[in-house]
């Protein structure tokens, strides 16, 4: 065995690969979301979309959040002797759908909130 390859079977073994994946929640299809209009009973939201994942009293009425989240996470690490190298990325995505009632228990809004800006 050359001393090249002596050196990629060090560093292949040397090195470690974690991949990941955490999702909360279950997407909201767009169709569902869509069937959502004003006026339309908070049972019926009930019986479309399922129990909401957070429930809020407003001012004159309730509001149903439905939050779905996605993360994958990937890592690298490589240690040889004394140096090593340690790489790793996150992605995640949000998506929420809030439903405000008003104090019959009717829709009144329905909307998309957008994830928070970066700073």
């Amino acid at each position: 065995m050359t001393f090249r390859a002596l050196l990629v079977v060090m560093v292949v073994a040397a090195s470690s690969c974690t991949r990941a994946r955490i999702t909360l929640g279950r997407p909201v299809l767009p169709a569902d979301a869509a069937a959502i209009v004003l006026g339309l009973s908070k049972a019926a939201v009930l019986g479309r979309l399922g129990p909401p994942d957070h429930v809020e009293n407003e001012p004159g009425g309730s509001a149903f959040e439905y939050l779905y989240s996605h993360t994958g996470e990937r890592g690298l690490d490589v240690s040889l002797f004394e140096a090593s190298f340690s790489y790793e990325e996150a992605r995640t995505r949000v998506e929420r759908l809030r439903v405000s009632f008003d104090d019959r228990g009717n829709v009144r809004q329905v909307g998309v909130v957008l994830p928070e800006a970066a700073e």
